[in-house]
């Protein structure tokens, strides 16, 4: 089994929700995936899916862009050396 990245672990544990009043409820943590490599997206969406997180994915800035206004994310995972 794979180590965990220290990185992507400090990350995901401020996603970690609050625990909730009786009869409260969360609203699952949002992650946008931005990268132009499909199989860069494929892997983080493998290794995120394990966890309860709401993901989405972005191929390029605009698709980011309009994910973002149509439903703003917890996190932004941005690969910054895109076309």
């Amino acid at each position: 089994r794979a180590k965990p990245d220290p990185l992507l672990a400090t990350a995901l544990s401020v996603l970690q929700p609050e625990p909730l009043p009786a009869g409260g409820s969360a609203a699952t943590p949002r992650i946008l995936i931005v990268d132009d490599h499909e199989v860069n997206r494929r892997i983080l969406r493998a290794i995120l899916s394990r966890g309860d997180y709401e993901l989405l994915e972005a191929a390029d800035g605009p698709a980011a862009l309009a994910a973002v206004a149509q439903a703003p994310p917890d996190l932004v995972l941005l690969d910054v050396m895109m076309p």
